[in-house]
């Protein structure tokens, strides 16, 4: 049995399809918290769903960073135990430059920054 036949879906309304079904579908995109553990997470995952790719919800994430809209790893911030990063995707790879010492959370987007990049990857929009 594999893994993905293990899991439970929360369904609120109508019959999707199984989780199995869904990681098989060839537009997977990941979006968490531009920071370490958040690239962790997408690297992690990556390993197991090989067709997951980066959104390109991290491209406003990545201005914001630039422009020095971020935290940084601290105990206020509840990122103080951040471990430095390990090996990345390709996809990835240019937005650890930009949270190695800073992190933006992904809260910081708006419902129509969202609207607009979630059904891009961050390979298409960059």
């Amino acid at each position: 049995m594999d893994k993905a036949s293990r899991l439970i879906p929360l369904v609120r309304a109508g019959h999707p399809p199984s989780p199995g079904m869904l990681f098989l579908h060839p537009r997977i995109f990941f979006w968490g918290d531009l920071d370490r553990e958040g690239l962790r997470i997408y690297a992690s995952l990556r390993q197991r769903i090989p067709a997951l790719r980066a959104s390109a919800l991290y491209l406003p994430m990545a201005e914001a960073a630039q422009q020095g809209l971020s935290h940084p790893y601290v105990k206020a911030t509840a990122k103080d135990n951040q471990a430095m990063l390990g090996h990345l995707p390709e996809d990835a790879l240019w937005l650890a430059s930009l949270c190695a010492e800073r992190g933006v959370d992904q809260e910081f987007l708006s419902q129509a920054e969202i609207a607009c990049l979630a059904p891009h990857s961050l390979e298409e929009k960059a």
